[in-house]
């Protein structure tokens, strides 16, 4: 890794920036490695311009597989990039209703599994939870009224 002096953002504990640099630094990873590991795990992955940026403090929120792709790339709970949490590790209990939902998302093939997530991501664009929860670490804000499901 070169020897660059780190952004300012990347100096505030607990921060976005934070995160990323460090977990980064601790498994020795430069942005371009990250990227390309990232895109490896979890097609397509996330750019070292998108890296940068996160560290830089330009982007101070993730969503979807852009949180995935990154958290994966880290070999962190995508939870704790985007909460106040201490372990990185940290994996999410899933609740007992939970179960059934990951027994059927597992039996689907790739085509339905893409089909199955693109309308889950539909459904939960309408409802009322605006920020992630540790159970639910990948809703994103609402974009509107709450809609009538696609036939």
């Amino acid at each position: 890794m070169r020897n660059r002096p780190r952004p300012e953002a990347t100096k505030v504990e607990g921060s976005l920036a934070w995160k990323v640099f460090t977990r980064r630094s601790m498994l020795d990873l430069t942005q371009q490695k990250l990227a390309a590991k990232s895109r490896k795990l979890r097609p397509p992955g996330i750019g070292q311009s998108a890296i940068a940026s996160i560290e830089n403090g330009g982007t101070k929120w993730l969503r979807g597989p852009t949180l995935l792709a990154l958290a994966d790339g880290l070999e962190v709970n995508p939870y704790w990039l985007q909460s106040d949490d201490k372990d990185p590790t940290q994996r999410v209990q899933i609740g007992i209703d939970e179960g059934p939902v990951i027994d059927l998302l597992r039996s689907l093939t790739p085509t339905n599994l893409e089909k199955w997530i693109s309308y889950g991501q539909y459904l939960a664009s309408g409802q009322p939870c605006v920020r992630p929860s540790k159970h639910r670490p990948y809703l994103t804000e609402p974009r509107g009224a709450e809609r009538e499901p696609k036939p």
